[in-house]
Formats: structure tokens, C-alpha cells, sequence
């Protein structure tokens, strides 16, 4: 299953890079390629799946920032074929995750600037 999501995050390129590059997810996520500030990818992998899911990011200006995720999941045993229904799934909550990754560098950024 494939997937492109983006979303336009209220920071600069540099805040947004250095937030995401922190998170500590090292027992499901290794990390690929990296080029400073635009792009990291990698593989991210559970029980049921591995997803290569490349990361870019785009400067629109002093203060904001365009995510997009490109995921490409293949998927294992049992969860292989629940993915055939749960594709809405998958995809809600990769919005939901970077929803939620967006919340917190703006939230980041604005108590930094006070």
C-alpha cells in the first residue's frame, strides 16, 4: 500500500528538521539517508509490517515549513489481509501522527519565542 501525505507546519525548515530528527524511535525506525534540512528516509518496522517512507521537507518562507511523507507498506501474515480493509486506517492515522508532530513544533517554537 502506498501513500502521500503533506502538511504545512508553522516554522522554518531548520526547527521543523531538528524536531524531527530527535524523536527517539530507534527500535522501530532506521534511518536510511539523511540530507540536512530536506530529506530523511528510512524503514519503519513492526510485527506486521515494514513501511520505507521517505521525508522532505520544503521551506515556504521565514516561518513555514511543507511536510510530505511518501510510505510505502508491505505488509505480513494476518495483517496482509486485514490491510485490504484497513487502508483508511493506515492513512488517518499517518495524518493524525503528523497533526500531532505539527502541534507539538508550534507549540515548541511559540514557547522558545516568549
Amino acid at each position: 500500500m502506498k501513500l502521500k501525505e503533506e502538511i504545512v507546519i508553522d516554522a522554518d525548515c531548520e526547527t521543523v528538521w531538528d524536531a524531527f530528527d530527535s524523536v527517539d524511535d530507534e527500535g522501530r525506525w532506521k534511518v536510511t539517508d539523511k540530507r540536512r534540512p530536506t530529506f530523511i528516509a528510512g524503514n519503519y518496522i513492526t510485527d506486521g509490517s515494514t513501511a520505507v517512507v521517505v521525508n522532505q521537507f520544503e521551506n515556504l518562507g521565514p516561518a513555514q515549513t511543507r511536510w510530505v511523507v511518501f510510505a510505502n507498506y508491505q505488509f505480513k501474515g494476518l495483517t496482509k489481509l486485514l490491510s485490504v480493509f484497513g487502508a483508511g486506517t493506515v492513512r488517518k492515522r499517518t495524518i493524525a501522527n503528523m497533526e500531532r508532530f505539527k502541534l507539538f513544533v508550534e507549540t515548541h517554537v511559540a514557547n522558545e519565542q516568549k
